[in-house]
């Protein structure tokens, strides 16, 4: 989409009664920004983990006067080539690994962050990716301390568009990005997004910062959901969770009520309230029908400019009626009825009234792109009933000319008396 306001992209880590809500750069990168209040308490820095960065294992192969020898390597494992991206907190960097021959993603965190709640907010991290295995996540390959005793881990390269910046494209009418992504292609890449959640969900893992700047699309249609720092693991929490920290909310320990996590744009009601009890798979669904409604639509969601405003926003937001303008876009394809009413119950206020699961939302859709949707009003009663009756055709063909042939007889003779009755 157009270039959106910081507030739109960057996520939100605080009580709703912190004061003022600032949000600044990704500290991790991908999105996961803490926020603290004014007067925050400071705690102690985390003890410096020791150890060190792992040298390569696998030997060299090296031939001489037709001998074949192992020289054991000196080198750090990973290689650094180049930085993908940076924040306050942390970096992604390229890095060759030495030891099985393959270019990485670094996730690191920078030598000046010593809260321990960051720290163990990247252990949480680790932990979550290394629940999930499942072609739309990332998989986690491999986690260590660098020589100044920073953790990090790595994970594949992952080519591909962000998909923020493909909606930028869309939002601009750019041709060529309008003939790649038709509704159909907009609609696989929600699909994605849906079912990579669904698989976190059977492991009572919750994203909480579904949005567009956390999803990769790939050259061969890859839908690729990244950045899992601030999801929570529902039903578990660690021995002594209370956290000392009252700005920092760790994905294993006790959510209290009132404290909001996310991205403000994308977040569902009960998610901007801070109604932790609320917060579930039902959560991250909303905002990917989120996701859904501006890439249908190219136009924002919530329309706020600040985190604060769009918290209110949400907090009392209700879906758009299904005649609403915004789903006949100057320059884009006009959103089917069927679905628009999709949209609608996928972007209910109350949680217990949309889509009950992930699974449920893709058979749904499935149905849509079949054209076996539920008839909601009289445009889906026209289009289903125009579908049940070329199905027909398809598999009588004779049978189904003769009846239209009587229809049209019908539909003519009626006409015509209408029209006898008239000049009389």
């Amino acid at each position: 989409m157009a270039a959106l306001p910081l507030s739109h992209a960057a996520t939100l880590d605080a009580p709703p009664s912190c004061g003022e809500k600032t949000l600044t750069d990704d500290p991790f990168v991908t999105g996961d920004t803490i926020v603290a209040g004014a007067g925050a308490p400071r705690l102690p820095d985390a003890p410096k983990l020791t150890g060190g960065s792992r040298r390569t294992v696998v030997p060299r192969v090296v031939e001489e006067a037709g001998q074949t020898k192992l020289v054991q390597g000196e080198e750090e494992r990973y290689r650094r080539e180049s930085v993908i991206g940076q924040g306050g907190m942390g970096e992604v960097a390229k890095a060759f690994d030495r030891d099985i021959g393959r270019t990485v993603a670094v996730k690191r965190m920078l030598t000046e962050v010593t809260s321990p709640t960051l720290v163990a907010r990247f252990v949480d991290e680790v932990r979550t990716l290394g629940r999930l295995h499942h072609p739309n996540i990332v998989p986690i390959h491999d986690v260590d301390l660098d020589p100044d005793g920073n953790l990090f881990f790595t994970m594949p390269i992952v080519d591909g568009v962000p998909l923020d910046a493909l909606m930028e494209r869309l939002e601009k009418r750019d041709p060529e990005t309008l003939a790649a992504f038709p509704l159909s292609r907009r609609m696989d890449v929600f699909a994605g997004i849906v079912d990579a959640l669904g698989h976190a969900h059977e492991r009572n893992v919750v994203h909480r910062d579904v949005k567009p700047a956390n999803v990769i699309v790939g050259p061969f249609g890859e839908v690729v959901l990244l950045d899992w720092g601030i999801a929570r693991l529902d039903g578990e929490e660690r021995p002594g969770s209370e956290s000392e920290d009252p700005l920092v909310a760790r994905t294993s320990e006790k959510t209290r009520h009132g404290h909001v996590v996310g991205t403000p744009h994308y977040m569902a009601p009960e998610q901007a309230r801070g109604d932790v009890s609320a917060i579930g798979p039902a959560t991250d669904l909303y905002a990917a029908f989120v996701v859904l409604y501006e890439m249908l639509t190219l136009t924002t969601f919530v329309k706020a400019e600040t985190a604060t405003l769009a918290l209110a926003e949400v907090a009392s937001k209700v879906a758009p009626a299904p005649e609403s303008a915004a789903y006949v876009p100057e320059g884009s394809p006009i959103v089917p009825a069927e679905l628009r009413h999709f949209l609608r119950h996928g972007l209910d206020a109350t949680p217990a009234r949309r889509y009950p699961s992930a699974a449920a939302v893709l058979a749904e859709l499935a149905r849509i792109r079949s054209g076996d949707f539920k008839i909601e009003c009289p445009v889906t009663f026209s289009k289903r009933a125009s579908t049940v009756y070329f199905r027909f055709v398809e598999r009588s063909p004779m049978l189904g000319l003769a009846l239209l042939g009587s229809v049209l007889a019908l539909a003519l003779s009626s006409i015509v008396l209408a029209v006898i009755l008239a000049i009389r």
